[in-house]
């Protein structure tokens, strides 16, 4: 299991790490405007970076979701993390979801890494089961769950490894530092969590 640290404040811009570049993590999730920079800093301390699409929400419209992967593979992103359109997952008709899962999916092809971010927790469990059954008749496995915290992420993780299986690679995306439960991460098969990154104290 691999642990990847975000740095997700708009407020920042990436030449405040700088300084502090080579105490960072070894692996990044970080915004595509930051890739330039950050790829420049990696000259002199190498880091594996990833980028964030169409974060937070994810209600961006399929062109601009494309344009940002296109641009952050070419950029230099070892891997996306891609948030979906949440309310494809509230139609009875998964045929939206099918069109921007699989146009993203040939984006990536000999490129890099892709997660499509999922953000479950407004649905009913009924759509939850509805959304898994479909993606069982799919070729799509690599997802990241997003969470404010364990308690309400374990049922999810459940429904998911359930529905799909041996062949699914599933990530956790959380809002704040968790206590990992390794015994959790172990059940369910965790590939990645993604942590926020908070600086250390002076």
């Amino acid at each position: 299991m691999e642990k990847i640290y975000y740095l997700n404040d708009p407020k920042e811009y990436p030449d405040l790490w700088q300084k502090d570049f080579s105490t960072l993590p070894d692996q990044l999730l970080i915004f595509p405007s930051w890739l330039p920079r950050f790829k420049h800093f990696c000259e002199k301390h190498e880091k594996e970076l990833s980028a964030f699409i169409d974060y937070p929400l994810g209600n961006g419209t399929l062109g601009k979701k494309s344009f940002e992967s296109t641009t952050s593979f070419d950029l230099g992103a070892d891997q996306l993390l891609v948030v979906v359109t949440p309310k494809l997952f509230e139609q009875e008709d998964f045929s939206s979801l099918q069109e921007e899962l699989a146009l993203l999916e040939e984006i990536k092809a000999g490129r890099g890494e892709m997660t499509f971010a999922f953000n479950f927790q407004h649905l009913k469990e009924s759509q939850k089961l509805d959304v898994t059954d479909w993606l069982k008749k799919t070729s799509f496995r690599h997802f990241t769950l997003f969470y404010e915290n364990w308690d309400i992420a374990e049922n999810d993780l459940a429904i998911f490894r359930f529905a799909l299986g041996n062949d699914l690679k599933l990530n956790l995306f959380f809002a704040n530092n968790e206590e990992i439960s390794t015994e959790l991460l172990e059940k369910y098969e965790i590939n990645q969590i993604y942590l926020p990154y908070e600086r250390p104290k002076d």
